[in-house]
């Protein structure tokens, strides 16, 4: 009886809340990861708004809303909505005046009026979110379901000027976005409309479990004002259910009460032990906040299972981890890096050649009349266009240690090392010869018949204690500098400048000339 005693509070109070609080953990990170998730998708949106938030042409559009204008219908085609998948578009003025509304049914592709999708003004819903900074975002309810929107101010390009208005897009959440979600978190969801009882469940940004370890719970997705317009059902998957007694500790009991001497020596040895390692693993993990799998140690099957789907769930949530930062460092258009993503690399590129006195190039890349391209063309082919040059330059970084990225818009950048000034100005010439043969064709470049671009690089030979007051952002000030030099000097051109040692400050790096090919 004192064995059995014995078990039964090692179970109880040690081993089971163990598993319960194991897996309370996981299933908390999965409502997390769902939670970022929906976050993301409005990051998303608000990066899409404030992009053709910032064109010059949606600037002037708004300046003059009694000149005639063909910039809506131009820029709002049905491909614009059917790709993004958009519901509404609107434009409105300071005070919150429609210039332009459009709304669009996704299932038909073709245009409907606002009002088939927000039954009360556009304006009544959102306006009250522009007392804040922008750029503002969230959720709203439409006659088409839920939906998520985005609005930010408008202005030029160069962002000088005073807003002009507010640009709004609603964008539906769709299957695709659901399903994009369960791949990412491993979670079952459903959608459902709120009740009246749903309104005590929980919102989707309260990661606690209010419920427990449970194979089923309920979060609700709120508005701008606070409401819930969206009941999502989420499904766990769970390797075992977190059961205080199983069949297995039950035949344990039963063995206890036969053969107490024996058993109690085998579980002293084969389990007890292998658990306070195992414990003691995962304890040390928790202090270092750096969870790795548990080797096999257990050769209990029960037990084993219980390691195996914590060596699961570290596999998930690695999985996991490399998924969203694969996702925050990749440009989703070019599916080369992003700005975050260079920063990082070329910091740490440039650090090192500093370490081992490598040369070290970095050169900024911007598509010439690439505005007017757009213009022409319309923006399916000027992504088309962005999509290949993105190839031309991926198709260029040759080693570990180089790298290229977008930087937005139509401007790249990308940086190599341990290569002489002679060779490093002959890539970054080649490099815009394999541009502009691409052949993607430029009816409104002045220049040229094809795309063009225009390449201002600085290469610093020797870089050693001489240049450590050097930051990153200086040598992209530096380049930048000499891509402006080379639109100045008619574009399609490669403007290079070179630095070498000795050099003791930041004047003397301005005193050699430029190379321009």
């Amino acid at each position: 009886m004192i064995l059995i005693g014995l078990f039964l509070g090692y179970r109880l109070l040690i081993e089971y809340p163990q598993e319960v609080e194991t897996l309370s953990h996981y299933q908390e990170r999965e409502l997390q990861s769902l939670a970022n998730g929906l976050q993301l998708n409005l990051t998303n949106l608000s990066t899409i708004v404030r992009d053709y938030a910032r064109w010059d042409d949606t600037h002037e559009y708004m300046l003059d809303p009694d000149a005639p204008s063909d910039f809506p219908d131009e820029n709002f085609v049905p491909s614009v909505f059917a790709t993004f998948d958009l519901l509404a578009v609107g434009l409105y003025d300071l005070s919150f005046k429609p210039r332009f509304r459009q709304g669009f049914d996704l299932e038909e592709e073709d245009f409907v009026d606002i009002t088939e999708i927000m039954e009360q003004p556009l304006a009544n819903t959102l306006a009250t979110v522009t007392s804040h900074t922008p750029p503002y975002q969230g959720w709203v309810m439409t006659a088409r379901g839920p939906a998520a929107f985005a609005i930010d101010t408008v202005t030029n390009t160069d962002e000088d000027a005073p807003p002009s208005g507010y640009l709004v897009f609603l964008q539906a959440l769709t299957k695709e976005h659901i399903s994009r979600l369960e791949q990412i978190t491993r979670l079952k969801v459903e959608l459902s409309e709120p009740t009246g009882a749903d309104v005590a469940f929980p919102s989707l940004t309260e990661p606690e479990l209010l419920e427990g370890v449970v194979h089923q719970r309920q979060r609700v997705l709120l508005d701008i004002s606070g409401a819930p317009i969206l009941t999502i059902n989420i499904f766990h998957e769970l390797t075992d259910d977190p059961t205080a007694i199983g069949w297995s500790e039950t035949l344990l009991l039963s063995l206890l009460l036969l053969t107490p001497v024996v058993i109690g020596l085998f579980v002293d040895r084969y389990i007890v032990q292998p658990l306070r390692s195992s414990t003691a693993r995962i304890q040390k993990m928790v202090e270092k906040q750096k969870i790795r799998e548990i080797p096999k140690g257990v050769p209990i099957n029960e037990l084993d299972q219980i390691r195996c789907a914590f060596n699961s769930m570290v596999r998930l949530v690695r999985q996991q981890k490399q998924a969203l930062r694969k996702m925050s460092l990749t440009d989703s258009l070019t599916g080369i890096g992003n700005r975050r993503d260079f920063d990082a690399s070329a910091h740490y590129a440039w650090r090192r050649a500093m370490r081992r006195h490598d040369s070290f190039t970095l050169a900024l890349i911007d598509l010439d009349y690439f505005k007017n391209f757009n213009d022409a063309l319309g923006h399916l082919e000027g992504d088309r266009a962005l999509q290949q040059v993105g190839l031309t330059l991926k198709g260029f970084i040759r080693r570990a240690g180089e790298s290229c990225a977008r930087l937005g818009g139509e401007e790249f950048a990308l940086f190599f090392s341990g290569e002489t000034e002679r060779d490093a100005l002959q890539r970054l010439n080649q490099l815009r010869i394999q541009v502009a043969s691409l052949g993607i064709s430029h009816p409104q470049s002045p220049i040229a018949k094809g795309l063009t671009c225009s390449i201002g690089a600085i290469h610093i030979a020797n870089p050693g204690v001489d240049y450590r007051h050097l930051k990153l952002e200086e040598l992209l000030t530096k380049a930048d500098k000499q891509l402006y030099g080379a639109k100045a000097e008619g574009r399609n051109k490669v403007l290079f400048e070179s630095f070498s040692l000795p050099m003791k400050n930041e004047e003397q790096l301005q005193e050699p000339p430029s190379i321009t090919q």
